[in-house]
């Protein structure tokens, strides 16, 4: 009578709504741990910056290829370079 916005509905009794409800809260709770707070995003963005130098240069295709050289001792290396420069900077 009052339209599909204006529905009441028995969760418990439409269990396709409640399985899509629940589906939603927990997709919900993965999606904030994964943003995290502000030091989490801030350490995200300083180590997308250190794989971008890598990616942008001619080491590319060892980055996509996971080369143990580039993992163990580039990444590394590079982070604590720019690292330091970052405190340098302050």
């Amino acid at each position: 009578k009052d339209g599909p916005l204006r529905m009441k509905y028995i969760i418990e009794n439409n269990k396709e709504l409640q399985d899509q409800t629940i589906d939603m809260v927990k997709k919900d709770i993965i999606s904030q741990w994964l943003m995290g707070d502000e030091l989490k995003q801030d350490q995200f963005n300083f180590l997308y910056e250190v794989i971008k130098i890598i990616y942008d240069s001619a080491l590319r295709d060892k980055l996509i290829s996971r080369d143990p050289v580039i993992i163990d001792y580039v990444i590394p290396n590079l982070t604590a370079l720019k690292s330091l420069m970052v405190i340098r900077n302050i």
